[in-house]
């Protein structure tokens, strides 16, 4: 996904609205999440911020994306 594409993706927040964290993660789970970035034309934190914000919503951790 180009920079242009993710700027009219609402599911993507837009720079200023994101913030960074750090994990410790699997060395395989890395090497798997990279590799699907890679195919699906996304960003590795793409994929992870849809991922994790399903797990909360799963959870009812979560009710939506302007929810803070």
């Amino acid at each position: 996904m180009s920079k242009s594409e993710a700027k009219n993706d609402p599911s993507i927040p837009s720079s200023d609205e994101r913030r960074q964290i750090l994990l410790h993660l699997d060395a395989s789970l890395i090497k798997d999440l990279k590799k699907a970035a890679v195919d699906l034309d996304r960003s590795a934190s793409a994929i992870a911020n849809e991922a994790i914000d399903g797990w909360l919503k799963d959870r009812a951790l979560r009710k939506g994306a302007d929810d803070n």
